[in-house]
């Protein structure tokens, strides 16, 4: 048959990003904190957030049982991200109590809070997240301290990978599910 040879790496294959993956996720980005400005400015003005407010102690408790589950399986330790969010959930709380429930932020709900800090987060200069990613690898080290022989290994669901027929005919699919 004569014809254009088809590329494996070129085929359709739904686990691939499309090219222009990054270009859709700025626009995402860009929409959402368009979208929550007032609420950004709102928490940049009323919630000490630069630098870390906390120390690690104050956000976890520093004991060997901080990066364990209620299974007593070992947690990840957490990135600059999710501490940011710690500290905003925590700061939000404190506001909540000092105001008893008359405040701008006790009228706030959880998909909401994490919308904003997502929103802030990626409005946030490298300088002012340069606090909480030393604090992320200060617990880095913590966590490796406490669990030496730690190493992450995500357990994924085989129900996720069957995502379409052409992938059972794709000569690597086996190679993905082992």
């Amino acid at each position: 048959m004569k014809g254009k040879p088809t590329n494996p790496k070129k085929s359709h294959d739904p686990l691939r990003k499309p090219k222009n993956a990054k270009k859709i996720a700025h626009q995402k980005r860009s929409a959402a904190t368009s979208e929550y400005q007032s609420y950004i400015e709102k928490f940049r003005a009323d919630l000490n957030l630069f630098p870390v407010p906390f120390s690690i102690d104050e956000i976890y408790g520093v004991n060997e049982k901080m990066f364990l589950t209620k299974e007593n399986k070992v947690k990840r330790p957490p990135n600059s991200f999710i501490l940011f969010r710690l500290v905003v959930k925590k700061l939000i709380n404190i506001e909540k109590q000092k105001q008893k429930g008359d405040s701008f932020f006790a009228t706030l709900e959880q998909p909401l809070i994490s919308k904003i800090v997502g929103a802030l987060w990626n409005n946030t200069t490298d300088d002012e997240k340069e606090s909480y990613e030393t604090l992320a690898e200060e617990l880095k080290d913590l966590h490796k301290k406490f669990h030496p022989d730690y190493k992450y290994q995500p357990k994924r669901d085989r129900a996720i990978w069957k995502v379409s027929p052409q992938m059972d005919t794709n000569p690597n699919f086996n190679l993905l599910l082992a």
